[in-house]
């Protein structure tokens, strides 16, 4: 007989398991308790509370519900334990094997409307893994369809769908009759198991089944257990969030019924099956506003009046932030603040879920392994290298169709037995990043008559790194070019070992890659596996369980394929899939101990906690849409008991709700383009909108206590436990101790003077922004030259107009070095740039003087030293920028300028700096002791600049400056209209300029910068002390 318990309070369910098991009424003590679950992550929980109460746990066996059905009724019936049982990994390869054979009859038509390259062997293995899918949620939820197909008869011959599902399906049928084996689905055995009588059971199955919080039992489960009740004790045990059925409570709450369907189907299903009921419900004491709501959902209770809530009441809050990181960081920040007040807090007290633990796997591990904190993320083995083997595994298996960038490599020597196996040490990594990044090497492994180089076909190849390394060695003189290859002279004898130990692993991988490229058949291929495992992992590996049981997981597959008598040669292509396939129900790890656990929100089985924090809770992620297959024939019959995904996991959230104790926070990410409203899931919507109809504080909108919206700027790691948690938009500057200053070194005052507060933050603090969202290891694009690199280039190119030198040599350089664009448009590229700075040089450079000054001024005691390479003509220093001018290179000149003026009273030159598309500035000559007292203003500058920021947006400031500047007065003009003009320009190019938009500027957003309107006058004052000199000397 079936028992079903009902409660809101899980370890009342595992209390009721535990006293079932302390009865004692198993009459073979040797036979272990049963429980069946629909989530693994439920297991350790268990373990650890039976072993608290009891003090041990021993002798208990956990099933999935599928895999205990097989099993419970293959050990009834010996008979058909020999015969096939429909699986979905094993269904896939009967389906490739008909499929093809099928696909051009006039009853398929309908299918290849959908499906247009059938001819394509991926296209049909892909559509063969969708059928199998569909066929195993037949056997579950509407097995009568495979009862009819069984006969040769359609449910409903009109729809197009159903016949070539049910002559695919009877094809496969009549196949297992001729090899004289039956195909098991569940309605077959369900009505194979009406017709027996006089069965002896003996100890051959359990005489008690505990099933645990599986709140979407197929039927069919159902009525196969109720053929074996009278010989098994069936205790149901379901998680209910309501006292009472609310089916027809509509109006009472509504976030019951909005999150609650999924629930109150799986009470309609077990309503309908006789047995004992018996209700344990736990009392919610009303303490905040969490577990108000939560007595809400409890009692199903109606009210009209809003009730009101402390206003430091914090236990539910939302959080709207800008990036990833920023909401991971204030998740680190808040784990600290409330560990930090409640002494007694554990960390496992504390669940992190999320509906995308991919997206958030890699900034969870960066910021928490900076940490303090211990942390376990759900599917993550504990043994970093092994899990690593099984990720660099998959990857090598994808070799032949991988172009092998830098990236895939040290990819794969992240892991230590790969390192091990190559002879590699993890201090050699940073050696070969150094040359791969010297030499340039993009993509492209391959070895192809290597003896060879053939330009532009090796270029950027590891063909060509290879061969500059060996001549390098070799010959270690970078001016020799030998077959059109410069050698790279960074090898030597002590790094010798390392280049050949690392050649090994590059021609180990160019094996590989050709012969994965071959299509083998299923035998061929259970070799292949063993031996591609062996040539980069240590056989000493095997001796771990996980490592076994993944090989084993992944020859499980195509062994799947032989038992199916399936002979075509396939490619690794399909091998690769059937893995994935198989490997998306495989999980590694569980609950740990003194640790923060975070979960997939998706295969997580919500449990009692004190503290849950769901991150990543936007519309795209959570809930997930219901999807369904073109052709699955579920959505034509209407079963009163099924749920969609949506409808599952919006229940799986309000279960989580229900079973958190104290606080549940919530994070999502905002985006620009759309409505903060959009952004986050709509049961976050739904939340507020429940809070907002039935609570106040102090006759105030609740929702601004609940609502948090957190910048990139305003988010700060602390340091340690004791550290209060700051969300303040400080715009003013914190007091720094004042430096004593007495010597600047010439660069650091000129970089300082192009941008004032970047100065402040690399000078006086030591550090370096840099955007990790725009960042790349390497650019593989072999047509696209960056920004910095096409700088660079042609700065050296002026360079060797300058100095005479060989300009041949120098494309041969960079040919060599795999910065120029790939072939003949490398060489159009290389000519136009060459061209373009010739003219300039001809016309202004040609016959110049080079000189490097060394400079030791003294002025108020404050000593400027240094030295600055400088450009002469007869009138004017010369300056070349390979850009468009802007407010730096101006800025650069100009205190340039100023030094020379007033180093030596007898300078008497112009200034002039000459950039792309005819951009220049020309300043006049500066009399002497002027230039000392404008250097001394901003040498004072830089020195109150460096002991507290002078903040100043350069780009911003010089648009407006040049639009309100009077050339007749040398002054500001402050007429109205042209102030309104200058002020225009001034917050176009900060904030809305797509090129410019100074406010996105790294220094700016990282101390939150506003301008206001008294802030914009601060920023008036500055331009007129630090840029109106520069207009009054400027040459028209």
């Amino acid at each position: 007989m079936f028992t079903i318990y009902y409660s809101n309070n899980l370890e009342h369910l595992f209390y009721i398991i535990q006293l079932q098991i302390q009865k004692k009424t198993i009459h073979n003590i040797f036979q272990p308790e049963v429980i069946l679950i629909n989530q693994s992550n439920i297991i350790q929980r268990f373990k650890l509370f039976f072993a608290k109460h009891t003090g041990i746990h021993a002798n208990i066996k956990y099933f999935f519900i599928d895999n205990f059905i097989i099993e419970l009724f293959t050990n009834i019936f010996p008979e058909i334990k020999y015969d096939i049982f429909l699986d979905k990994n094993y269904c896939i390869w009967y389906i490739m094997k008909f499929l093809p054979k099928l696909i051009n009859s006039p009853e398929f038509i309908y299918l290849t409307k959908y499906f247009h390259k059938m001819d394509d062997f991926y296209s049909f293995f892909n559509l063969s893994t969708k059928i199998a899918y569909i066929y195993d949620q037949y056997q579950k939820y509407k097995p009568e369809l495979l009862l009819t197909w069984d006969n040769k008869q359609y449910l409903n011959k009109n729809n197009l769908n159903e016949v070539w599902q049910a002559i695919l399906w009877y094809k496969i049928i009549n196949y297992h009759n001729i090899s004289k084996k039956t195909l098991w689905h569940h309605g077959k055995l369900y009505n194979y198991l009406k017709t027996c009588h006089n069965i002896k059971f003996n100890n051959i199955i359990p005489q008690k089944i505990f099933i645990l919080f599986i709140h979407d039992i197929p039927i069919i489960y159902l009525k196969l257990l109720q053929l074996v009740e009278k010989y098994i004790e069936i205790h149901i045990l379901i998680f209910n969030p309501c006292k009472y059925y609310w089916k027809y409570l509509t109006k009472n709450s509504s976030l019951l019924n909005q999150l609650g369907k999924c629930g109150l189907y799986n009470i309609d299903k077990f309503i309908e099956i006789p047995s004992r009921i018996i209700e344990t419900f736990v009392p919610i004491n009303s303490v905040n506003l969490l577990t108000e709501i939560q007595n809400d959902i409890f009692y199903a209770k109606s009210f009209n009046k809003k009730k009101t809530i402390l206003s430091k009441d914090q236990s539910i809050q939302i959080f709207s932030c800008e990036s990833i990181k920023t909401e991971i960081e204030l998740l680190y920040n808040n784990i600290l603040e409330l560990l930090s007040k409640d002494k007694n807090l554990l960390l496992h007290d504390i669940i992190v879920t999320t509906p995308n633990i991919k997206l958030y796997k890699s900034f969870i591990k960066t910021i928490f392994s900076k940490k303090t904190l211990a942390f376990n993320i759900f599917n993550d083995f504990h043994n970093e290298y092994l899990i690593n083997i099984k990720d660099k595994f998959i990857f090598l298996l994808k070799l032949s169709s991988t172009n092998i960038t830098p990236e895939d490599i040290f990819f794969l020597l992240e892991n230590k037995y790969i390192l091990r196996k190559f002879h590699i040490q993890l201090t050699d990594i940073d050696y070969l990043q150094y040359w791969i990044k010297e030499i340039g090497i993009k993509h492209n492994l391959n070895f192809t008559n290597f003896k060879n180089i053939i330009f532009p076909e090796d270029q950027y190849t590891w063909k060509l790194g290879l061969h500059r390394m060996f001549l390098g060695y070799a010959i270690n003189d970078k001016k020799i070019l030998w077959n059109n290859v410069i050698p790279y002279t960074s090898i030597n004898n002590s790094s010798s070992i390392l280049l050949g130990n690392f050649t090994k692993f590059l021609l180990t991988l160019y094996k590989w890659q050709q012969i994965l490229n071959k299509k083998y058949i299923l035998p061929k291929w259970i070799k292949i596996i063993n031996k591609l495992y062996l040539d980069f992992f240590s056989s000493t590996t095997l001796k771990y369980k996980y490592i076994q049981e993944f090989l084993s997981e992944i020859k499980s597959c195509i062994q799947n394929g032989i038992m199916a008598q399936y002979n075509k040669m396939v490619h690794v292509n399909i091998i690769l899939d059937l893995i994935l396939f198989k490997l998306k129900s495989l999980t590694y790890k569980r609950f740990k101990i003194n640790s923060i656990n975070f979960y997939s929100l998706y295969n997580f089985q919500p449990l009692n906690c004190k503290i849950n924090f769901i991150i990543g809770m936007n519309n795209e992620y959570f809930p997930r849409k219901s999807q369904q297959f073109i052709f699955n024939l579920l959505k034509y019959f209407n079963n009163q008991y099924d749920c969609n995904q949506t409808e599952k996991d919006k229940y799986n959230f309000l279960q989580l709700f229900i079973l958190t104790q104290k606080k549940i926070y919530i994070s999502y990410i905002i985006d620009d383009k759309q409505e903060n409203t959009k952004c986050r899931s709509p049961i976050i919507n739904m939340i507020i909108n429940h809070i907002k109809e039935k609570y106040i504080i102090d006759k105030n909108s609740i929702i601004k206590i609940v609502l948090n919206s957190i910048s990139d700027n305003n988010i700060y790691i602390k340091k340690d436990n004791n550290t209060i948690l700051h969300y303040k938009n400080n715009k003013q500057p914190n007091q720094f101790i004042l430096l004593d200053i007495n010597k600047i070194n010439i660069n650091n005052f000129i970089n300082f003077w192009k941008h004032p507060l970047k100065g402040f933050f690399n000078q006086r603090l030591k550090i370096y922004l840099q955007d990790i969202y725009h960042t790349q290891f390497h650019i593989v694009d072999p047509f696209l030259v960056n920004y910095l690199q096409e700088y660079l280039i042609n700065k050296k190119i002026f360079d060797t107009f300058i100095k005479y030198d060989d300009l041949n040599y120098l494309y041969k350089y960079y040919l060599n070095c795999n910065i120029l664009p790939y072939g003949n448009y490398g060489n159009f590229w290389w000519s136009e740039k060459v061209q373009k700075i010739s003219i300039i040089f001809y016309q202004y450079f040609d016959k110049s003087i080079v000189s490097t000054k060394i400079f030791n001024l003294k002025l108020n005691n404050i000593q400027l030293y240094g030295k600055i390479k400088l450009i002469f003509n007869q009138n004017n220093l010369l300056k070349f920028v390979p850009k468009i001018i802007d407010v730096k290179d101006i800025m650069s000149l100009w205190i340039q300028h100023i030094i020379l003026c007033a180093h030596d009273n007898k300078y008497k030159k112009d200034a002039l700096i000459i950039g792309f598309n005819n951009t220049k500035y020309h300043l006049k000559y500066i009399p002497y002791k002027q230039a000392c007292l404008l250097l001394t203003k901003y040498i004072q500058g830089y020195i109150s600049g460096m002991n507290n920021p002078l903040i100043l947006p350069m780009k911003s400031s010089w648009i407006w400056i040049n639009c309100c500047f009077d050339i007749h007065t040398n002054n500001i003009n402050y007429d109205n209209k042209i102030q309104q003009q200058a002020q225009k320009l001034f917050f176009y190019y900060w904030e809305n300029c797509y090129f410019v938009k100074e406010n996105s500027d790294l220094y700016f957003k990282k101390i939150n910068y506003i301008i206001d309107k008294q802030e914009f006058l601060n920023i008036q004052n500055l331009i007129k002390k630090w840029m109106l000199d520069i207009l009054f000397f400027k040459i028209i």
